[in-house]
């Protein structure tokens, strides 16, 4: 299976993808603004579920399924104000959404009043 070829680490340092082809990215938490899952409708031929630690810098993405996901997963929901009502809708989506599971309390917000 494709996903199964990607491999995730998540911990107190960051989350780490590894993509099939060897290639890594990795985003420490000072550095992640938020996780979130977006889903499409290529499922059950394609990806259609994906995890992404989004910052101003560029993002880690891994397909569910991924090695390591499962540990990934209880990473991210150990995190204060993770949203698992939002990860059950993610779960239930057939067509293209985003679902924002956690923001990082510690990064600076952009000022809204500007």
């Amino acid at each position: 299976m494709y996903e199964e070829r990607w491999s995730v680490q998540a911990d107190a340092l960051g989350v780490k993808s590894i993509h099939p082809s060897g290639e890594s990215t990795m985003l420490p938490w000072d550095k992640i603004r938020g996780i979130v899952i977006q889903t499409n409708d290529s499922g059950p031929v394609g990806a259609d579920v994906w995890w992404f630690a989004a910052g101003d810098d560029g993002s880690v993405a891994f397909p569910m399924g991924a090695t390591g996901e499962k540990d990934a997963l209880a990473f991210f929901q150990s995190l204060p104000g993770f949203n698992n009502k939002e990860l059950i809708k993610a779960m239930q989506s057939t067509t293209e959404a985003t679902f924002l599971l956690w923001e990082n309390p510690a990064t600076d917000k952009p000022d809204k009043s500007a």
